[in-house]
């Protein structure tokens, strides 16, 4: 593989034409090796062709095309050709309506890798707009050459040009400058020059006006024309600078090429085998995870020592401008110190990762942060450091991602909980909180967890999904989502069953949206996480004890004081325990139409369920007296499950009533019947079972409509 050398003007000028084209000419006089000319500055038209009096007939364009084509033209069959040992690719002959027209960043980088893997030398010449197509240059370069004059006016576009490479996560130990005109007699030297700018100068090209002039004027390279004037001496030794670092790589694997990163990348293609220069002194081979790490690890410490964190004083804040702010100041500090120590990474991508990921580990929270912005991602699992999972699209999975120690769990733990004034700590090793964006977390930690700390996320949905899309995925049918809107206007009682991850909330969520906009709605959670749409609608969220074992408020106590505030409809987010006696009391005392969820895998196992959670409530009524309540209370229960495939669908829509011995009978309306797999994909049937609710004869009294066709004939079905 040979060499790619971009050749960047920061001052736009005749400087850049000039130097490749001599450089080109000479390089390959000194190697002894083929050299190319790559005009791969699609923005401006290109004078190299005045320089060498020479036009190519081929362009980049037919080069790429010919790369697609079966034809068994050789690649330099597609070239021009100068002299012996010098070619020349043009982005443009002169025919075309503009440079390079057509080409996308990838045919550009192809026919980059294509040169480099062909000649020896390939010199570049690039745009400084950086914008995609020369970016997809630079990155496959090995050397950059920044072209100035000492002059104010270049120094300043210098150091734009160098900073926005910075800013793109550009290696730019590959930038060298070359000074062009630096015998001017008033010009900024060369010290001054790379304090300011912050890069080396590689070599100087003396002011030779009249050489330049007759080169330009007749058509050949200086080097050629005038090769004892001082403006080719100048290039020789740049050529000369060049080759012998090639030659140091070569034997010793040292100097320019390896400092680039470009010596890692070589090294790691050689799939094991070890460099040549290698002795067994030297450092073991690590692996690119190893490199990573460890200059992560390197940054973050002089990160710490050198930028002040503290005074940032970001600890629970949610000043959105202070946190913007921060970030900004942090990011440019990561970037300065990834341009000093990131000399082992040449990627472009892998070099934006990490900074995003110490960003994210600093001021974030670290691996975790990338996981919440994927919105396809519903619940987010840390095992302990090694092992995160997540359940994407109701599948759970591995993620390859990792937490560098436990240490740096709990710190993301106490930035998760800092916001809400919480914290966790071995006297009190768990806790229930809720992050900004809403999203559910649970965290425990050693000596509970004997992995390590564990966090569990369960993300908030901005855009929650509707009753269309639910139809749409086969999750329910159009004909039971109408019946249930005629239920919750009705005012029925109604509690939503399913088990872990089921998406009773969403679900819950979904049925109150049905709710008349002039009600009075209390809404009571553990951990808010219900988002009605309704005006009219307080929201109560319970409280835990403090460190000191006080001032908790119970969801069992904000039923009771919902009472008071003068509700039309109550909604739990969920009843655990003692709760749900006050539940079935203010569903059985005029609070009609409440809505809450309930832990069960059946509709005889939710009234199991509730029974057994109204005698956790401490009470002594006997089991009957238990059931009548529910009997009374409770109207209706909505099943639903997730299945092997990870969808979720509803199993039951049943009406609760009693026999005539007042026992409590579970009357199924419609039904979820699996009948197979197909394609890994659960198949089955939802449909009514022919039975009518009890109370269908209110459904017309209270001028509604549902036709009773649909509950008898099996007209609704679903197959998915």
């Amino acid at each position: 593989m040979g060499r790619l050398i971009s050749i960047v003007d920061t001052y736009q000028g005749h400087s850049k034409p000039l130097v490749i084209s001599n450089l080109a000419v000479i390089m390959s006089a000194q190697s002894g090796r083929e050299t190319v000319i790559a005009d791969f500055d699609f923005d401006n038209s290109s004078d190299i062709p005045v320089i060498l009096n020479f036009q190519p007939e081929k362009t980049l364009q037919d080069l790429q095309a010919a790369f697609e084509s079966e034809d068994n033209l050789t690649l330099k069959d597609y070239l021009g050709v100068y002299k012996p040992g010098v070619f020349f690719v043009s982005s443009e002959n002169g025919l075309q309506s503009g440079p390079g027209a057509g080409m996308s960043c990838e045919s550009i980088r192809k026919s980059a890798l294509k040169l480099k893997s062909t000649f020896e030398w390939v010199l570049s010449s690039v745009n400084n707009n950086l914008d995609e197509r020369s970016v997809s240059v630079l990155d496959s370069s090995d050397m950059v050459l920044m072209i100035m004059e000492p002059h104010l006016f270049s120094l300043n576009r210098a150091k734009v040009f160098f900073d926005r490479l910075k800013s793109i996560h550009y290696p730019v130990q590959a930038v060298r400058i070359i000074l062009d005109k630096s015998s001017f007699k008033d010009g900024i030297s060369r010290v001054e020059l790379e304090k300011f700018v912050g890069c080396g100068v590689l070599a100087e090209i003396s002011h030779d006006p009249g050489t330049v002039l007759s080169s330009i004027n007749e058509g050949k390279p200086a080097v050629e024309l005038s090769p004892h004037s001082q403006y080719s001496v100048s290039i020789k030794g740049i050529s000369r600078d060049i080759l012998r670092e090639q030659e140091r790589y070569l034997k010793e694997g040292a100097g320019f090429f390896s400092e680039t990163g470009v010596f890692l990348n070589e090294r790691n293609n050689l799939k094991g085998k070890p460099y040549p220069r290698q002795a067994e002194s030297e450092d073991p081979v690590v692996s690119k995870e190893q490199a990573i790490a460890a200059l992560k690890q390197k940054i973050h410490k002089r990160l710490i020592s050198e930028f002040n964190l503290k005074a940032l004083d970001l600890k629970g804040s949610s000043d959105l401008k202070k946190l913007q702010e921060a970030r900004k100041l942090t990011l440019e500090k990561i970037e300065e110190l990834m341009a000093e120590e990131g000399k082992d990474l040449s990627s472009r991508e892998e070099r934006s990762q990490v900074v995003s990921q110490l960003l994210d580990e600093i001021l974030g929270l670290g691996p975790l942060e990338t996981l919440l912005k994927e919105e396809a991602i519903s619940e987010i699992m840390v095992n302990g450091k090694d092992r995160i999972f997540i359940e994407k699209k109701g599948k759970i999975q591995l993620t390859g991602m990792k937490f560098d120690s436990d240490s740096q769990i709990i710190t993301i733990i106490d930035r998760i909980l800092a916001p809400i004034g919480r914290r966790v700590d071995e006297s009190s090793p768990l806790v229930d909180a809720r992050l900004s964006d809403g999203s559910r977390v649970n965290v425990i930690i050693p000596p509970l967890s004997l992995v390590g700390p564990a966090i569990t996320i369960r993300k908030f949905v901005a855009n929650r999904l509707g009753f269309p899309e639910l139809v749409k995925f086969g999750s329910i049918t159009q004909d039971m989502v109408d019946f249930l809107k005629i239920c919750v206007l009705l005012r029925k009682n109604i509690i939503v069953s399913g088990g872990t991850g089921s998406g009773k909330t969403t679900l819950l969520n979904m049925l109150s949206s049905f709710i008349p906009p002039d009600e009075r709605i209390v809404t009571i959670e553990d951990s808010a996480e219900l988002k009605l749409k309704q005006e009219h609608v307080i929201t109560l969220e319970s409280r835990p004890p403090s460190i000191e074992g006080t001032g908790e408020i119970s969801i069992r106590r904000l039923v009771i004081n919902s009472l008071r505030m003068r509700p039309d409809r109550i909604i739990v987010g969920e009843c655990r325990s003692g709760e749900t006696l006050d539940m079935l009391q203010a569903m059985n005392t005029g609070h009609d139409g409440s809505l809450t969820t309930v832990h069960a895998n059946t509709p005889k196992d939710t009234i199991s369920r509730i029974t057994t959670m109204v005698i956790m409530a401490g009470t002594e009524l006997p089991e009957r007296a238990i059931r009548e309540q529910i009997s009374g209370a409770i109207d209706l229960i909505v099943q639903i499950s997730r299945f092997s495939d990870g969808s979720r669908k509803v199993t039951h829509i049943t009406e609760v009533t009693t026999d005539e011995r007042g026992e409590i009978k579970l009357l199924d309306i419609f039904k979820y019947n699996q009948t197979g797999i197909d394609a890994s994909r659960v198949v089955g049937t939802m449909s009514p079972t022919g039975a009518l609710p009890t109370f269908y004869d209110e459904i017309g009294a209270h001028g509604l409509n549902f036709d009773k066709k649909i509950l008898e004939e099996n007209l609704c079905s679903n197959t998915r």
